[in-house]
């Protein structure tokens, strides 16, 4: 009978070091770097909150562990989440924030012009994820993130 291999949860401790390494590149024009480490905090905080509202709603373990597996979307993560918790405010400001973030990399890769053509896009992709890292921290009762 093969072991099963036990399944890494997200490393919540780090998420203030990630913060502060996305603020310093922001500070510094790195919108892009920035972006990037903050659609990664937010895709976290999201993997903690539907085993959080799972659990709470008494989802067995090895449901949630497959609803927030490291290898799901971040879309179907979103619709997991409001199915999990689905009067959250925040399902339909979480897929805009993918869609965006989806057409950030499409300019990146496909329609490029130049870096400064997305600084406007880039800064507002970085805010909006901060206000959603707000929240989510703020359904998860977490004051110190």
């Amino acid at each position: 009978m093969a072991r099963q291999q036990k399944r890494k949860l997200p490393n919540l401790s780090i998420i203030e070091d990630l913060k502060n390494a996305s603020l310093e590149s922001f500070k510094q024009g790195h919108y892009l770097q920035s972006g990037i480490i903050i659609f990664q905090i937010v895709e976290s905080l999201l993997r903690i909150a539907i085993r959080a509202y799972g659990r709470g709603n008494n989802i067995d373990e090895e449901s949630l562990q497959k609803a927030a597996d490291d290898e799901i979307s971040f879309a179907r993560l979103v619709l997991h989440f409001n199915l999990i918790y689905p009067e959250n405010k925040i399902g339909k400001r979480l897929t805009e924030f993918n869609n965006t973030r989806n057409r950030i990399i499409h300019r990146l890769f496909i329609d490029f012009e130049s870096m400064n053509s997305l600084e406007e896009c880039l800064k507002d992709f970085c805010m909006e994820g901060i206000k959603l890292n707000q929240l989510i921290t703020k359904l998860l009762g977490v004051t110190n993130t």
